[in-house]
């Protein structure tokens, strides 16, 4: 019996070129089980629309989530009612549309430019490393409250966190990431 492509799909391949791979879903199977994810994919905004707005029929708890595994039950995409309306009140005062709009002057271009100033005088600098990685980090723990930080903590504690969410294979190499200090 032949494999879909869904079905025979490997974390790498998803890693290397993910549009690649949703583009080619849409196409064959819009809704599909991807085994190597232990998820269903919905790659077509209308299927997208029912299956977050049908709470009744559909449902975001998932307990094996990588997300579930690393940072604990609830994890707030994987939880659905109350639950998640609980959770979304801790975080959705500090993403409302007024308060963003007014982090980009208060918070971001004062970090952007604190991070171009640090540039070498040669300017050779790897620009994920040494600038957007430090403006998102710091950025967000700013909007949360955490102020005193160094980019470097909070380098180590995002990789650690994207790590451990985004073990599907729970490869043993990236199980060290899922350490929380």
């Amino acid at each position: 019996m032949t494999q879909s492509y869904a079905q025979s799909l490997t974390v790498e391949e998803i890693e290397a070129n993910a549009y690649a791979v949703y583009k080619r879903l849409r196409d064959e199977e819009p809704v599909a089980f991807v085994p190597v994810l232990n998820s269903w994919l919905v790659t077509k905004w209308d299927d997208v629309t029912r299956v977050t707005t049908e709470t009744e029929t559909f449902t975001a708890v998932d307990k094996e989530a990588p997300v579930v595994r690393h940072f604990g039950d609830p994890a707030i995409i994987h939880v659905d009612g109350a639950v998640h309306r609980e959770l979304r009140k801790g975080i959705a005062p500090h993403y409302a549309a007024q308060k963003v709009a007014d982090y980009i002057d208060r918070i971001v271009r004062p970090i952007a430019r604190d991070c171009i100033a640090a540039f070498p005088e040669d300017g050779k600098v790897d620009l994920l490393a040494d600038y957007f990685e430090p403006i998102s980090a710091l950025t967000l723990a700013r909007t949360f409250g955490v102020m005193d930080a160094d980019v470097e903590t909070l380098r180590r504690w995002f990789h650690g966190l994207a790590m451990g969410a985004i073990n599907f294979s729970r490869d043993p190499d990236l199980r060290r990431y899922e350490s929380r200090d």
